[in-house]
C-alpha cells in the first residue's frame, strides 16, 4: 500500500465527523471508521509480530511466531474473506491488544508462552476456515483449546497450562497429548463430547460468547459455557432488544443498528436490580453485559464509534486529575455521550 493510498484512507471528511459527533453517522461515515480500525488492527499485529521476533522463545515449545504467522498467511491467500473476518473479529482484537500490553509490561496473565501461543490457535482457525491441512503445537488451558470464532475443543482430565499436537486433515482435527488423542470437527457446528461450538444469536452473526479466553476486558478468563436455560434466556433477551432497537423511527443521526453489535459477553457483574455493561476499543462491537440488553446494545455502537474516533483524533486533553465524580461508573467520557446523544432516550 503506497503512502498516497494510506493518507486517503485516514483522511476523514468533516461532514462525516459532524455526523458521528451528532450521535449517529451514515453508512459511509461508519464504513470509514471500519477501514481505519482495520488499519490500526494491522499496525498492532505488525508491532506484535516484531516484538515476538525479538523474543525467539516467547512461544516456548510451540515454536517461533513467524512459523505460525506463515500458516495464517497461506490460509489468507486461499480464503482471504474468511481470514479477514477472523483477523477483524473482537476475539482476535482483544487478544492482540492484551498481548501488546503484556509485552510492554502493563498487563498480567498466564505464562507468556500461553498468551503469545494463542497465535497458533488463530493460525489453526484460519487453516480450518480455508480448508487447508496443518500440523502444529497449540496451547491448552485445563485441557481446552480455544479456536477463536469457532469454539472450544477439550481433552478431559488435564489441569493447568500445557500443549497438544494438532493435526488437521480436511474437516477432521486430531488433538494429541501423550498417548491420548481426540477427534473434533469444528465446522460441523454440533455439540460433541470433546467440542463446544461458539454460539450466535438466532438469525444473526452476533456472537453470544461464553468461551473465548480473551472475552474479558482485562486478563484472560476460563470458559464458562451457559447452561441450556440460561442460553435460551439470553437468546430471548437479545430478540427483545432487537425488537426495541429496530422499531420504526428517525433515520437521522442517532439511529441504532443492531447489526453493529458483533458480540455479547454474558457477565455476572450486576448487583440485584442493577445492570452493568462495558465495551472495549480493542474489539469494536463487543460488549460485556450483565444488565438490560437493549440498553447495552444501544450504547455499544456509540461506544465503538467514539473509541474509533479516539484512535484517530486527540479529542481530550487529560492530565490525569479527577475533577468530577459520578457514583455509577468510572470514566466521564463515554457514559454521558452515548446516552445523551441517542434519540431513543
Amino acid at each position: 500500500m503506497g503512502a498516497q493510498e494510506y493518507d486517503a484512507r485516514l483522511s476523514m471528511p468533516a461532514a462525516w465527523f459532524d455526523e458521528l459527533a451528532a450521535g449517529g453517522g451514515s453508512a459511509e461515515a461508519v464504513g470509514f471508521l471500519v477501514r481505519a480500525e482495520r488499519t490500526r488492527r494491522l499496525m498492532l499485529l505488525g508491532e506484535l509480530l516484531d516484538r515476538l521476533d525479538e523474543l525467539p522463545d516467547a512461544l516456548g515449545g510451540l515454536g517461533p511466531a513467524g512459523a505460525a504467522w506463515e500458516l495464517f498467511a497461506e490460509a489468507a491467500e486461499v480464503a482471504p474473506q474468511a481470514c479477514e473476518a477472523l483477523l477483524m473479529s473482537p476475539q482476535v482484537g482483544c487478544w492482540s491488544a492484551h498481548l501488546v500490553r503484556r509485552l510492554f509490561g502493563t498487563a498480567d496473565g498466564p505464562p507468556l508462552w500461553a498468551d503469545a501461543g494463542h497465535l497458533c490457535a488463530i493460525a489453526l482457525t484460519a487453516r480450518i476456515r480455508a480448508g487447508l491441512d496443518a500440523e502444529l503445537e497449540v496451547p491448552l488451558r485445563d485441557g481446552g483449546l480455544s479456536l477463536p470464532t469457532l469454539g472450544l475443543a477439550r481433552i478431559g482430565g488435564l489441569q493447568g497450562f500445557g500443549t497438544a499436537r494438532a493435526r488437521l486433515r480436511g474437516r477432521d482435527l486430531h488433538l494429541s497429548v501423550g498417548s491420548r488423542t481426540v477427534l473434533v470437527r469444528p465446522l460441523d457446528g454440533a455439540w460433541r463430547s470433546h467440542w463446544t461450538p461458539s454460539r450466535t444469536f438466532a438469525g444473526t452473526s452476533t456472537w453470544l460468547d461464553d468461551l473465548d479466553p480473551y472475552r474479558d476486558l482485562d486478563e484472560p478468563v476460563a470458559p464458562q459455557p451457559l447452561a441450556g436455560a440460561e442460553a435460551e434466556r439470553w437468546q430471548r433477551l437479545f430478540a427483545e432488544a432487537a425488537a426495541v432497537l429496530e422499531r420504526p423511527g428517525s433515520a437521522e443521526p442517532g439511529r441504532l443498528r443492531v447489526a453493529e453489535v458483533r458480540r455479547i459477553v454474558p457477565a455476572d457483574l450486576a448487583e440485584p436490580g442493577t445492570g452493568t455493561g462495558a465495551g472495549t476499543g480493542a474489539g469494536p462491537g463487543s460488549r460485556g453485559s450483565a444488565g438490560p440488553v437493549a440498553a447495552g446494545a444501544a450504547a455499544d455502537p456509540r461506544d465503538s464509534k467514539l473509541g474509533a474516533l479516539l484512535h484517530l483524533f486527540p479529542l481530550l486533553q487529560d492530565d490525569g486529575a479527577e475533577i468530577h465524580y459520578a457514583p455509577w461508573r468510572p470514566g466521564r467520557c463515554r457514559g454521558p455521550r452515548v446516552r445523551l446523544m441517542g434519540t431513543c432516550w
